[in-house]
């Protein structure tokens, strides 16, 4: 079912982090993708079916999804009329940084967006 979105806005944070904003996706079927990135994303409305690693999972309003970078995912209705939703996608490289003193990496984010 083709997406129709109201409102789409992707801003660069800098250090190849992004944040996206899309509202009112209308009638959603996101097919099945993966993402170069960590992704957080908060839906701010509408409840959803999540599939992932061979498991379906309803994830409401207000609750936040974490995919991992290469994770194949994808996502319907609930039943609802459309989708808000915010996420962060945070690059492998920006996930990680220094230790002043003895300079080892240390995780400091576990996240993933669509593969464009």
């Amino acid at each position: 079912m083709p997406e129709q979105i109201r409102s789409l806005s992707t801003i660069n944070l800098g250090g190849s982090i992004n944040a996206i904003h899309a509202e009112h996706i209308l009638r959603y079927s996101i097919e099945p993708h993966w993402h170069e990135e960590f992704a957080v994303g908060l839906i701010d409305s509408s409840d959803v079916q999540f599939n992932h690693d061979g498991k379906t999972e309803h994830i409401a309003t207000d609750n936040v999804v974490i995919d991992n970078p290469g994770e194949v995912h994808s996502a319907d209705d609930f039943g609802a009329s459309s989708l808000s939703f915010r996420m962060v996608c945070i690059s492998r490289k920006a996930a990680f940084v220094k230790w002043s003193r003895n300079e080892r990496s240390c995780p400091v984010a576990s996240a993933s967006l669509k593969q464009c």
